[in-house]
């Protein structure tokens, strides 16, 4: 069985916002949860409590309110929150009365891990503030997973050390074959041969350890090469969705990136991953994605997990409703797929498998 699991980045442009939050953020995010409860699917929702740090400290309160309320309207209609930092947010300013982001603080690591650093606070007041919050309305919640901002979790001893000492026992930010070389580099290109894997902080994310308290389950984000099959016969409407509006800019890093020979660069450019998000992909041909790697990980024989992601700032009514039909194909096959949430997952395979080791 292939477990899929609908994500979604919570979260804000990183740089400028050009439009009311409501309309950016909290609009969209309704209309999703609405769709899936309609549906009767638990989507997980990582929530980027870095910018309501920043829109405290900067004295927008009524942003702070609307998420948190927010948050708890999805406890309330069954939806799963988890942990997601873009720490840039906490170098943030007002212009022009304006909240905008530094190009500053992409990288969790750069607050420091050591003695004086601040990375392993922010995580803890992530995780309270997200406790406190949905624990209003359903007193078993407990935040279990993680995803960074950008990917940027390498190197990788320290962030997931801290991590497991507070609880959080599943990750997911690796983008399996994927690479880049910009600021906010990461390198995916070796992982292991299995869809989900047990991480030891000390092995690193390309070593498969035993499970044991010390150690993160991987659920990455499903990534896909472009296949010509795909293409040929295809309609232009069933290649991917039309362009949506954007409300928002991204800030520039003004870190050069990392520098890159010829070999390498044809090297990564044929390898040419990409993960699958409904924000871009249609319905139809994330399916067959979604059977390409039921196939290639042989889940006719074991049960393994993969997250789609998507990003309410983006989902236009149009993707809301590309989201509804891909929920409505993938119950066509009860046999080979089904729709879990990360907190689903954290009772089948952390608490269960803790249980039969204890």
């Amino acid at each position: 069985m292939l477990n899929v699991c609908i994500t979604f980045d919570y979260e804000l442009f990183l740089g400028k916002n050009n439009a009311p939050y409501k309309e950016i953020l909290f609009a969209p995010t309704d209309n999703l949860i609405r769709t899936l409860s309609e549906k009767g699917v638990s989507g997980t929702f990582f929530a980027d409590v870095c910018s309501v740090d920043a829109h405290h400290r900067l004295g927008n309160e009524k942003y702070c309110e609307d998420f948190t309320l927010q948050l708890q309207s999805m406890v309330l209609n069954n939806q799963d929150v988890q942990l997601h930092l873009h720490p840039s947010w906490l170098y943030a300013e007002k212009k022009d009365g304006q909240i905008v982001l530094s190009n500053k603080g992409y990288r969790l690591h750069e607050f420091g891990f050591g003695n004086g650093g601040k990375a392993s606070q922010i995580i803890r007041d992530g995780i309270s503030y997200l406790e406190n919050t949905c624990r209003t309305y359903n007193s078993d919640y407990k935040c279990v997973a993680y995803r960074a901002g950008g990917f940027s979790v390498q190197p990788e001893r320290a962030l997931f050390s801290t991590l497991i000492k507070n609880g959080i026992r599943i990750d997911s930010s690796v983008v399996p074959h994927m690479y880049t070389n910009e600021a906010n580099a990461y390198d995916f290109t070796k992982v292991p041969a299995e869809l989900n894997w047990w991480i030891d902080p000390d092995k690193g994310i390309s070593c498969n350890s035993d499970q044991t308290s010390q150690t993160i389950f991987e659920v990455p984000v499903a990534t896909v090469r472009p296949r010509i099959m795909q293409v040929i016969g295809k309609r232009r409407s069933e290649l991917g969705l039309p362009p949506n509006k954007v409300l928002g800019e991204y800030v520039k890093s003004d870190c050069p990136p990392k520098k890159q020979n010829a070999v390498m660069k044809q090297y990564h450019r044929l390898r040419d991953y990409r993960y699958i998000s409904l924000d871009t992909r249609y319905y139809l041909r994330v399916m067959e994605d979604l059977e390409y790697i039921y196939r290639k990980y042989g889940m006719d024989e074991q049960d393994g997990y993969v997250c789609l992601i998507c990003h309410p700032k983006l989902a236009d009514e149009c993707r809301v409703m590309n989201m509804a039909h891909l929920i409505d194909e993938i119950r066509k096959v009860p046999e080979r797929f089904a729709l879990v949430n990360f907190s689903d997952i954290y009772k089948n395979e952390v608490k269960t498998k803790e249980s039969k080791n204890g």
